[in-house]
């Protein structure tokens, strides 16, 4: 028995330790504010009402970012893509906004080599096809909060539509992840993000994450999915995604009727793409969609009011309002509330998500003419493009991502996603925890809070160490005590048994005769019967 406590005591602290091991360390990460509206005011007066992002700066700037895995540099926003003749029908307010703020010359260092300008373009091929060769360049380092400046090169827009505002890179070669590496401000080359919710009535900043993730932010299971380094092009389409999941089944309910709009059969993965904030569909699903929406008799979807790609709506007295990522839109009324119930994505092999109907129709948000934000609730919005997308893969973009924690560790060429946990989200759980980076002269500073938890947790350890060597020390001391005492024990017991059988030896026959011949030695038989006299 004495053992079998040692043994219970020493599988307690393996078991300790085990759980320790366990849990997924803080290690140093670096954490960036996701805002569901990035408004900036510049130095010379202007305001800038852009969509869902951060805030970086270039050379004083200030900028709003979209995280991307669309190339691994980032790709930032100049003044000539808002010039009269490359703008198109917006406004110079309306570009402004929906580009986030751009850089002007003068305030950054331009670099227009043809060494720096070739070495963007093989990096980011996926532009190059989409938008043409960078005909500019900059080496002026980011500032992406403050205090914290990286030396990258940017790329930069100087044309082109197909993109809202600046990329923040964050693909598996991403320059800004290897510079936070390089630097020692994270260890693991990953990222986990929390894109916030962009809900006209409710909306919530989300969170960026550089080094790692907070479990505390999961609720339920958190599968893991590889990240395919030899197939990072979608199959059938030339677009780059390194994030690409299949789907068993996307299912919309419309006035409480099931339409499946992605099939078991389909064997196209799907991309996960945060820069993107709607669902894109292939053209079969989307045909499905707008047949099933248009065999209603209240929803009628309206086109757009001008022939520019930018969606634009009648807007009263105030003209015309324009939307910057356009979806499908219908007039709102009493008999079109509740018409889309809900939308169900089932991952192979990962969590279902579930849009509900707020989720999944908003207001009509917009810009006006200015470049102010502007709402229009007498139309809805569908978080679903109103173009197909290429090929037959859908890609899921921050309407999808808004129900989930995604964790991408490029070191272990995996990406996880679980339901995030919106109670752990609603009481303001971060998952912060910084620490000084190795090689790097500056200290990020820490929260009370995050000073506190470092001792709180340091604390916590101590006693569970002391505890387990506790534990582990009483019981040696127990088993040695029971050893000392079976010895002693065992010790008494011989010379007992000496003492009787000397008593045996000497004592009188008491039947005259037949007793033992004195000084031999016969060890008494325990098992002895006594004979009938």
């Amino acid at each position: 028995m004495r053992s079998r406590d040692f043994y219970s005591g020493f599988g307690a602290a393996l078991f300790l330790c085990s759980l320790a091991a366990s849990v997924p360390s803080c290690g140093p990460t670096v954490a960036l504010t996701l805002r569901p509206t990035c408004n900036i005011t510049t130095p010379n007066g202007f305001n800038v009402y852009s969509s869902w992002g951060t805030h970086i700066v270039v050379d004083k700037t200030e900028l709003c970012a979209a995280p991307s895995t669309y190339g691994p540099t980032p790709i930032l926003e100049h003044k000539l893509v808002c010039d009269e003749g490359d703008r198109g029908s917006m406004s110079a307010g309306e570009c402004r906004s929906r580009r986030g703020n751009f850089l002007e010359d003068g305030g950054f260092e331009l670099a227009a080599s043809g060494d720096v300008l070739g070495t963007l373009n093989n990096q980011n091929p996926n532009w190059v096809h989409n938008t043409g060769n960078f005909e500019l360049a900059t080496t002026s380092p980011i500032e992406i909060l403050p205090e914290l400046v990286l030396p990258v090169t940017s790329g930069l827009i100087t044309k082109g539509d197909q993109h809202t505002q600046s990329h923040l890179p964050l693909n598996e070669k991403s320059t800004i992840i290897e510079a936070l590496h390089t630097a020692g401000y994270i260890t693991e080359r990953s990222f986990s993000i929390d894109v916030g919710s962009e809900d006209f009535h409710s909306p919530r900043n989300g969170l960026l994450t550089f080094g790692g993730y907070n479990p505390s932010r999961v609720l339920g299971d958190f599968p893991k999915f590889d990240i395919d380094m030899d197939a990072l092009k979608l199959e059938d389409t030339e677009r780059y995604c390194p994030l690409q999941v299949n789907i068993d089944t996307v299912t919309v309910y419309i006035n409480g009727k099931p339409f499946d709009l992605i099939f078991r059969d389909n064997k196209s993965p799907a991309c996960i793409e945060m820069y993107d904030r709607l669902l894109r569909l292939p053209e079969i699903s989307l045909k499905i969609l707008r047949d099933a929406l248009d065999g209603l008799q209240d929803v009628e979807l309206i086109p757009p009011a001008g022939e520019h790609k930018d969606s634009r709506y009648e807007n009263g007295d105030d003209g015309e309002i324009l939307d910057p990522e356009p979806g499908l839109i219908f007039r709102s009324n009493n008999e079109t509330s509740g018409v889309l119930t809900s939308m169900t994505i089932k991952i192979k092999d990962g969590p279902t998500v579930t849009l509900n109907e707020r989720d999944l129709v908003q207001p009509l948000v917009g810009l006006s003419s200015d470049g102010t934000r502007v709402s229009n609730d007498s139309y809805s919005k569908i978080m679903v493009y109103q173009t197909a997308g290429q090929g037959l893969a859908p890609i899921l973009g921050r309407a999808f991502l808004s129900k989930l924690l995604m964790y991408v560790n490029y070191d272990d060429r995996q990406f996880q996603l679980g339901l995030l946990d919106e109670e752990s989200v609603s009481q303001g759980t971060t998952g912060q925890c910084t620490s000084p980076p190795s090689n790097s002269n500056k200290t990020p500073a820490l929260s009370p809070a995050e000073i506190a938890g470092l001792v709180l947790g340091t604390v916590a350890f101590l006693l569970a160490a002391a505890a387990v060597l506790y534990w582990f020390f009483r019981v040696r001391k127990r088993l040695a005590e029971a050893e000392t005492t079976k010895g002693e024990l065992g010790r008494l017991q011989d010379e007992h048994q000496r003492h009787v059988d000397n008593m045996e030896i000497h004592r009188a026959p008491e039947d005259g005769g037949g007793g033992r011949e004195r000084g031999v030695f016969e060890p008494p038989s325990r098992n002895r019967i006594p004979v009938p006299v």
